[in-house]
């Protein structure tokens, strides 16, 4: 539903400059780093001391951050490919690729996963810092 809503809400976004298109998907990254610092350092157990109602909605809210941030990702990267198929199936082995990382957290714990999930998105920026978009793409994040 999150990884939906970023993609929505990219929908919404209009920057016809490239210089403008470019900013805004800083900010997205930014907005996905912010969300995984928080959810490294916020533990469970600092969830656990407020009161349920409380609780549930930081909790969810925590999990759900970095969803939204990464749709919102993968929405305008898809959108500068010019290659929606070869996009999606990069997108599907990087799912599954994360499916098989997150059993490291039974192992590591939680917060490495955190800083495995922003080490694999730091790589997806450098590689949206040194490319272009595909030839006749108009990219509106």
């Amino acid at each position: 539903v999150m990884a939906l809503a970023g993609t929505i809400t990219v929908s919404k976004l209009r920057c016809e400059d490239p210089q403008s298109q470019r900013r805004v998907v800083l900010r997205m990254y930014a907005g996905l780093a912010a969300a995984l610092v928080l959810d490294f350092f916020v533990t469970t157990g600092d969830l656990a001391s407020l009161p349920l109602a409380l609780r549930a909605v930081l909790g969810a809210t925590l999990v759900s951050l970095p969803l939204f941030a990464g749709g919102m990702i993968f929405a305008t990267s898809l959108a500068r490919s010019g290659e929606a198929d070869r996009a999606i199936a990069a997108n599907l082995m990087g799912a599954m690729a994360g499916g098989l990382l997150e059993y490291v957290a039974m192992i590591t714990g939680f917060r490495m996963l955190v800083v495995v999930a922003g080490l694999l998105y730091g790589v997806t920026l450098l590689q949206f810092l040194f490319s272009r978009p595909s030839a006749g793409v108009s990219v509106q994040p």
